[in-house]
């Protein structure tokens, strides 16, 4: 049995209530199911940022994942995400593609300031793309790598404006 807050009153009352036993107001089946999914949804959000300042890349996937499955739509899983595929792209795993995909998902879905979002988003896959190709710089063995970075930088910009 869980806590939840009524609709009407906002009183804490047992989710397994057919009615608030404060001013009557029915409650659905549906209602508490969303308030709970709602709750787990914020948990997962909560596991992922602390996974992301950790720089857990598997742990934050995870997390997101979990949230999505209850609310596909959810713009902060999405960025989340986003964030935590970059922590796992290198120049020998190249996730930017996936990173752009979620990226776009967390803009697409949020109901805050779009552009905002979009920006802070931008930037940190730009930023990513530009030390991938300061590392290709300076190994001399790989001299296609910078090549690599530039065309992926070339290809991707275009990506990341429909953000």
């Amino acid at each position: 049995m869980a806590l939840i807050n009524c609709p009407e009153c906002g009183k804490e009352i047992s989710d397994k209530a057919p009615a608030c036993p404060n001013c009557g107001c029915p409650l659905s089946v549906s209602q508490s199911s969303q308030q709970q999914d709602t709750e787990n949804i914020q948990t997962y959000l909560d596991l992922a940022l602390k996974a992301v300042q950790g720089q857990n890349s598997q742990q934050v996937e995870m997390y997101c994942q979990k949230a999505l499955e209850i609310d596909p739509k959810c713009s902060k899983a999405w960025e989340l995400e986003a964030r935590g595929i970059l922590f796992n792209s290198s120049l020998r795993t190249n996730n930017v593609p996936q990173a752009i995909s979620a990226a776009a998902n967390a803009v697409n879905y949020s109901t805050d300031d779009k552009s905002e979002l979009a920006i802070s988003l931008y930037r940190s896959i730009c930023g990513h793309i530009s030390g991938l190709y300061a590392i290709a710089s300076r190994m001399p063995t790989i001299a296609s790598a910078c090549q690599y970075v530039r065309l992926v930088m070339t290809y991707y910009s275009s990506a990341l404006v429909d953000i």
